[in-house]
């Protein structure tokens, strides 16, 4: 009996031996899996690229992730098992750091469970942030930030796509007829100038007329550029050559008060622009410049090679990567404020006095770097002066030789036959009296439809096409001078238009070949240009500032 006991406890003992060796296995099996299971669960967590952290019911972290660090920009030693929520507000309360919500604010909204707190903030160096925090069954919540900076580059780059196509559309509109008007009335007083002698009064005051009906289209002019609508005639530039012949214009212009510097790197890549729309802009910030001196100071132009990353790139709306030569213009100015220099290209936007500035000098600048493919940063401080720099894209080959042409000395003339087409009978009108006193035997028409009968009645006669690019009717300015062309290849044509069309621009530049010569032009632009359409020589004189618009016209002029 005492024996069969004892093997009866062995067995039993055995028995339970194995059940614990088997309860042992199984939990280790799951303690190894639940490793695992966690392992994974933190590689998942790790690998997300928002950030996350869990806090229980005492509101102290439990889990988080290394984005929910970095993106808020904590510190790695607050970041442990058990940090309190309210660290993390009283950190993130901090100038230029993204508040998070108090706890009053999660306590106020604790009745609903269910509730899904999304709030957005910006941290100080403009990244966009949005954060959710979702409540637990249990207790407590799940905090979830998200980087949106690339959501809000993209809304940033739709808005201003959508405010270019509002302003471009609101200026199409207009620029066309006031155009024309401004057309009338320059082409007129002009005309009288050079009829009127002797009467030194009255030149001045044809001379104040003339001076405002061209400050009219600079501003059209400068509301085309903002809304990326002017014609450009984009070529390579070599700015080594081009730049130096700039600096005794800017010394006349801006006065004996303003030192200007120019520095220039060696081996300068030339850049693609359009040659007159650059130093006009350079111009305008040269004439900013000097406002923001009024006791004088430094102006100072530099040139360099620029290469622009991608991590650049990612950073600024509208910017593309590669190589591009940098014009910058700094002075030592009052400079802006951060407030001031975010709107500083906004059309109509000025800090100067009433009736000192329009505000469109700047928005110009802009406008043309962009249309040109191009990118523009400024720096400014209050107190130490303001950077602009202008990013042009390097072109690919040598640059042309630059090639400046002033007023002529005496007005080319000649004899050849110009058939004028144009809707505005004003325009018609004063564009035929200038030429037929250069000269010239005018024909004339109203649209296309009339200008191809006269085409067809004078055909062997006709030498050159002065048209209009938006005509009435089924004919447009391109498709008459096509079929002219197709009759007679000979024929020479060139455009005239207050605001051009996709017709003879595309991407914001004048197909190859194409002659424009944009509304109001002056009596020697309209010469000039129907002179070396015709292959007639011009004598001129050296360039001048005429170019650049002044505020008010001279005293005594």
């Amino acid at each position: 009996m005492v024996l069969g006991g004892l093997f009866l406890a062995l067995l039993t003992l055995l028995w339970a031996a194995r059940l614990l060796n088997q309860a042992w296995s199984r939990s280790y099996r799951v303690e190894v899996e639940q490793r695992a299971l966690a392992l994974r669960l933190r590689t998942s967590l790790d690998s997300l690229s928002q950030g996350v952290a869990v806090f229980g019911p005492d509101r102290r972290l439990t889990n988080w992730n290394e984005c929910f660090r970095v993106l808020l920009d904590l510190p790695k030693a607050m970041v442990r098992l058990g940090t309190a929520y309210s660290a993390f507000v009283e950190h993130t309360a901090e100038a230029g750091r993204p508040a998070l919500e108090s706890e009053d604010q999660i306590r106020a909204a604790s009745g609903d469970a269910r509730g899904i707190v999304v709030y957005e903030r910006v941290r100080g160096d403009e990244h966009h942030l949005e954060l959710r925090r979702t409540p637990m069954p249990v207790g407590g919540f799940v905090l979830t930030v998200s980087n949106m900076t690339k959501r809000a580059q993209a809304e940033g780059v739709l808005r201003e796509a959508q405010k270019m196509q509002a302003i471009g559309q609101l200026t199409g509109g207009i620029a066309h007829d006031f155009n024309n008007l401004l057309q009338v009335i320059l082409g007129n007083l002009e005309f009288v100038r050079a009829k009127l002698t002797g009467d030194d009064r009255m030149q001045q005051r044809i001379e104040r007329a003339a001076w405002a009906a061209q400050r009219g289209a600079a501003l059209t002019g400068q509301l085309l550029a903002f809304a990326r609508k002017q014609p450009l005639a984009p070529a390579a530039i070599d700015l080594a050559a081009t730049m130096p012949d700039l600096m005794p214009l800017l010394r006349r212009t801006l006065g004996e008060h303003i030192e200007v510097r120019y520095v220039e790197s060696a081996g300068l890549w030339p850049a693609m622009a359009d040659p007159a729309q650059l130093e006009s802009a350079v111009l305008n910030l040269a004439l900013n410049a000097r406002d923001a001196m009024p006791g004088g100071g430094r102006l100072t132009i530099e040139l360099a090679n620029k290469v622009i990353d991608h991590e650049y790139a990612r950073h600024h709306a509208e910017v593309t990567p590669g190589d591009y030569t940098m014009v910058a213009v700094s002075d030592t100015g009052h400079g802006m404020t951060r407030e001031v220099a975010a709107r500083v290209f906004e059309p109509f936007f000025t800090t100067k006095l009433d009736g000192k500035g329009t505000g469109l000098g700047l928005a110009m600048v802009f406008g043309f770097v962009k249309q040109s493919g191009g990118h523009v940063k400024i720096y400014s401080e209050p107190g130490e002066g303001t950077t602009v720099k202008l990013y042009l894209p390097r072109a690919v080959g040598s640059a042309a030789a630059p090639v400046r042409t002033g007023t002529p000395v005496e007005l080319p003339r000649g004899s050849a036959t110009i058939l004028i087409v144009e809707d505005e009978a004003a325009v018609r009108e004063i564009a035929c009296a200038i030429l037929t006193d250069l000269g010239y035997r005018v024909l004339e028409a109203a649209d296309g439809e009339e200008g191809l009968r006269v085409f067809g009645g004078n055909a062997p006669a006709i030498d050159l096409l002065l048209t209009d690019v938006v005509l009435p009717g089924r004919i447009r300015g391109r498709e008459l001078s096509e079929r002219i062309l197709a009759l007679r290849p000979e024929v020479k044509v060139v455009f005239m238009s207050g605001y051009t069309e996709n017709s003879i621009v595309h991407h914001g530049r004048l197909d190859d070949g194409v002659r424009l010569i944009s509304k109001p032009f002056r009596r020697d632009q309209l010469a000039v240009q129907v002179a070396a359409a015709l292959g007639v020589p011009a004598q001129a004189a050296p360039a001048t500032a005429e170019n650049v618009i002044e505020l008010l016209p001279r005293r005594g002029a």
